[in-house]
C-alpha cells in the first residue's frame, strides 16, 4: 500500500471516529423505534394494500408477500433518512476544522487540502450511504420478521419462502447499490454549492443558497435556463434510483406497465438495460454541466482551505 493510500485511509478513519455515533444512530433508529413501538401498536393490511401481488415464477404466500414488502419498505426508508442526514451536515463540513481548531494540526501533517475534501465528501457522500443500504437490510430482515408475527402470527415465520423472498427483492438492492453513486454524482454539484457558500458565509451560507435559487429561477431574464437547468439535475438524480425510461418497461411486459406482472429473468434484464442507459446519460451536456459545477466548486473550496490556515 502506497503512503498516499495510507493517508487517505487515515483520513477515513477520522470521519469515522468523529462521526460513527450520529451514523448508527440514524442507520438504526427505525429499528429501535419497531421493537419499541410494534407491541403496542395495531397492524393491519387490507386485502388490496401491496401484499396480494404475483411475480410470476415467484408464487408467494401472504406471509412472504407481507415480509418482502416490509424488508423493502424497512431498506428504503433507512436509505431515505441517511441520505437526508447527509444533505443537512454536509454543507457544514468545509469550516468544521476551523470551527473546531484542528485545522493547524491536519496540515502539519502530511497530505493535501484537496486529499482532505476527497475524503470528506467520499466519507459522507458514498460510504456512509452505502453502509446504511445494507444496514437498512439487515435492520429491516428483524423488523419485517416482527410485522409479519404480530400480523400473522408466530406461526407465520414457518410459512415464509425465504428463497422466494431474496429472490424478490435481490433486484431491487442490486439497483440500489447500482443507482447509488449515480444519484449521488447528479447530486454532487447542489452539494459542493452549499459547502462553498458555507465556506464563505458561514451560517447564512444555505439561506443564500436557497434565496439565490428562488431569485433566478423567478427572474424574467434567467428563469427559462435555470429552471431547466434544475429539472434537469432533479431528473436526472431521480432516475438513478428508479427506471427511467417507461418504454424498457413496457416493451418487457407487454401492454403492462406495472412490474410485478414480470417474472425474474424479465425483472433482472431490464435491472441491466436501465443502468446502461443511466450510464449514457453521463455523457449528456446536462451531467456534464453538473460536473463542470462541481469542478469548479471543489476548486474554490480548496482556495478557501489554503487562505484558512
Amino acid at each position: 500500500m502506497s503512503v498516499a493510500t495510507m493517508r487517505f485511509k487515515t483520513l477515513l478513519q477520522r470521519e469515522w471516529m468523529q462521526h460513527r455515533w450520529g451514523w448508527l444512530l440514524v442507520m438504526f433508529a427505525p429499528l429501535v423505534i419497531t421493537l419499541v413501538t410494534l407491541p403496542f401498536g395495531g397492524v393491519q393490511f387490507g386485502p388490496n394494500e401491496g401484499i396480494d401481488a404475483e411475480i410470476s415464477a415467484v408464487m408467494l404466500g401472504k406471509a412472504s408477500k407481507l415480509m418482502a414488502l416490509v424488508w423493502g419498505l424497512s431498506t428504503m426508508a433507512v436509505l431515505s433518512l441517511s441520505l437526508l442526514a447527509m444533505s443537512f451536515q454536509v454543507s457544514g463540513l468545509a469550516r468544521r476544522d476551523v470551527q473546531d481548531r484542528s485545522l493547524e494540526f491536519w496540515m502539519s501533517l502530511p497530505g493535501s487540502h484537496s486529499e482532505h475534501l476527497g475524503a470528506t465528501l467520499l466519507a459522507h457522500c458514498l460510504l456512509v450511504p452505502l453502509a446504511a443500504l445494507f444496514a437498512g437490510a439487515l435492520s429491516g430482515l428483524v423488523i419485517a420478521a416482527g410485522v409479519t408475527v404480530k400480523v400473522l402470527g408466530f406461526a407465520s415465520l414457518a410459512e415464509v419462502q425465504w428463497g422466494g423472498v431474496v429472490q424478490l427483492l435481490l433486484p431491487g438492492l442490486v439497483r440500489l447499490v447500482a443507482g447509488l453513486p449515480l444519484f449521488l454524482l447528479w447530486l454532487l454539484p447542489a452539494l459542493l454549492v452549499l459547502m462553498v457558500a458555507s465556506a464563505w458565509l458561514k451560517r447564512w451560507g444555505v439561506p443564500a443558497v436557497a434565496l439565490g435559487t428562488v431569485l433566478l429561477a423567478n427572474l424574467p431574464a434567467t428563469r427559462g435556463p435555470v429552471r431547466a437547468w434544475l429539472e434537469g439535475q432533479a431528473q436526472g438524480a431521480s432516475q438513478a434510483f428508479f427506471f427511467g425510461n417507461p418504454a424498457q418497461v413496457k416493451a418487457a411486459v407487454g401492454s403492462s406497465l406495472q412490474v410485478e406482472h414480470m417474472d425474474l429473468a424479465q425483472i433482472w434484464q431490464l435491472v441491466g438495460e436501465d443502468l446502461l442507459n443511466q450510464r449514457g446519460h453521463l455523457a449528456s451536456a446536462q451531467f456534464l454541466s453538473g460536473a463542470v459545477v462541481a469542478v469548479g466548486c471543489f476548486a474554490l473550496l480548496v482556495y478557501k482551505r489554503k487562505h484558512m490556515a
